[in-house]
Order: C-alpha cells, then sequence, then structure tokens
C-alpha cells in the first residue's frame, strides 16, 4: 500500500537464508489467525486527512482493497486472487489514474512454489500512463524475494535476489516483531536496524491471517508501520530506526515513530495518532491520524 512517508532512500539490509536440506520436502505454511483472533473483520481505515481504505470479502476472505487518496476518487485497488486450496496465488495492486485515456501503475506479485518453506514471492511491475503513449505498458521484474518461516509460522529472514539485501526479523513470545535488520550483502556496507515496542491488544488486522501477504509488496523499502502491524499480533507503540553506513563522514540517520491509540469493547483500535520525527529534518515531527471500523460476529 502507497507509504505515507518515503523517506529512505540508503540502506536497507535483511538476515541470512537458511535453505532446505537437499532432498528435504518442504513444509507447507499454514497461515492461522493467531492468539488474539476477535470475530472483527476491519472494513474501513484512515491514515490521514484525505486517505482512506475499504476492504471487501467473500466467505470471511479478504479480495479486494479500493484506496482513495483525495477526497472523491479512488486512486488504488488491490486484488487478492486465492488458489482452489484457498491459498493465495496472487496479490495486483493498481496506483494512479484509471480512465480509457490513463492506465495506473501495476503490481502483481506472486508465490509461483506456493505457501511451502521457503517461499518465493515475486514482484512484476506493468508502468502506467498515457494509453496513446503506451497502450500495453512496459514491463519490469521488479523483486524476488527468498522467504524462511519460522518457528511461530511468520518470515523470519527475506532475501531481495537482485539487490542482494538480507532481512532479520525477530519475534517476542506474544507474536510482536520486535527488532528487524536489513544489511546489504554487496556495495556499499551497512546496517539498518529496527526496534519496536507494542501495547497488550489485537492489531486491526489479527483476523486477517495472511495480511502480511496481502499488504507486503515491497519489504526492502517499505511503510515501517503498515510492514511490523502485518507482521505483528499487537499494535506497535514505538518504532526506533537507525540506519549506518561504512562511507567516510556519514552520519547515522535516525527515525523515530510514538504512536498512541483508543479501542472498542474488544481491544481492537478505534483511533491511533502517529508523531514521526528524523534526525536529518529541520521540520517540525510529522503528526497524522488513523481511523478504523470493523464488522463483527
Amino acid at each position: 500500500m502507497k507509504s505515507l512517508v518515503n523517506i529512505i532512500c540508503c540502506i536497507v539490509a535483511i538476515s541470512f537464508f537458511m535453505s532446505c536440506k537437499k532432498g528435504s520436502t518442504p513444509a507447507p505454511v499454514v497461515p492461522t489467525p493467531g492468539n488474539k483472533a476477535t470475530g472483527c473483520l476491519i472494513t474501513k481505515s484512515s491514515t490521514a486527512p484525505t486517505t482512506r481504505y475499504e476492504y471487501n470479502y467473500t466467505n470471511n476472505k479478504m479480495t479486494s482493497i479500493v484506496g482513495y487518496y483525495t477526497l472523491l476518487f479512488p486512486e488504488f485497488w488491490s486484488t487478492i486472487n486465492y488458489t482452489s486450496a484457498g491459498a493465495i496465488g496472487s496479490v495486483v495492486q493498481e496506483i494512479g489514474s484509471k480512465s480509457e485515456f490513463y492506465r495506473p501503475d501495476s503490481y502483481t506479485y506472486n508465490f509461483p512454489n506456493g505457501f511451502f518453506n521457503p517461499m518465493v514471492e515475486t514482484t512484476t511491475h506493468v508502468t502506467g500512463g498515457a494509453i496513446k503513449d503506451n497502450p500495453v505498458g512496459t514491463v519490469i521484474n521488479q523483486a524476488k524475494y527468498n522467504i524462511v518461516i519460522g518457528d511461530q509460522n511468520r518470515p523470519s529472514y527475506i532475501k531481495e535476489v537482485y539487490k542482494d539485501i538480507e532481512m532479520k526479523i525477530y519475534y517476542d513470545d506474544k507474536f510482536n516483531a520486535t527488532q528487524v535488520t536489513y544489511e546489504p550483502l554487496t556495495g556499499v556496507r551497512g546496517k539498518t536496524t529496527i526496534v519496536a515496542t507494542y501495547d497488550d491488544k489485537p492489531n486491526a488486522y489479527v483476523d486477517v491471517p495472511d495480511w502480511k501477504w496481502i499488504v507486503m509488496m515491497d519489504w526492502m523499502n517499505p511503510d515501517y508501520v503498515v510492514m511490523l502491524t502485518a507482521l505483528s499480533q499487537s499494535n506497535p507503540l514505538t518504532i526506533s530506526l537507525i540506519s549506518t553506513t561504512v562511507l567516510p563522514g556519514s552520519v547515522d540517520y535516525v527515525l523515530n515513530y510514538k504512536i498512541t491509540y483508543t479501542y472498542n469493547d474488544k481491544g481492537l483500535p478505534l483511533t491511533s495518532s502517529t508523531t514521526m520525527t528524523q534526525s536529518t529534518s529541520n521540520y517540525a515531527p510529522y503528526v497524522y491520524q488513523g481511523t478504523f471500523q470493523y464488522t463483527c460476529k
């Protein structure tokens, strides 16, 4: 989903890749709602004054998302396609203007080996623009991820093959991603470390067991609040990011989030307030509000 703030163009990195033993049978990854299931499905959310999303379901499986970045017209469409076995087969995201004259940018990510451990996720980008100039768009193989699923049925390692970057994810015993590290394996060396704390309540997407595969198109340069929420059971309260490089004269990049919530009687967030500060900016902290709506059994 479109990031509210796209601030990091520097180093991003991820963790060591564990492959299956030669000749062994891959283990299937079984999506589960986790230990905080509430019986409620999110139907609407907003993350800025004019940014809102609507979520649609068939038989309790999320099938599409429509996003509005202005007050009136949608500019984001996500379609989730399932296999006959009920697993996610592909997700298609379209971002931008859509009309008889303009085609939005389209991103398709697939799981060509299915939900087996280790997993493979690929992202293909078809460029948008004026249809008269480029009727079908240009196809770009944007990303390929090798993903290892850990003990809690959650990704513990992701390697972006094209960029040669590793990502490691560490969880606490409450199913929350408390630390994420990124590290390039070639080129300019450095490391990005993210540390997060959480409340003890279920997050808005806890009853959407495949949410991390639905929303996470770009593991290497994500919206960090979205990513940590998708990986976890609870709501992030603080997020601290420190990015360092080995270049002479380089300065650490530091990014901090503080988030507060109000909750409904099931403990799910109804509103959020996020304050973001960054070390390299002379601007005042960036503050934005969020809202969440649900349908419950």
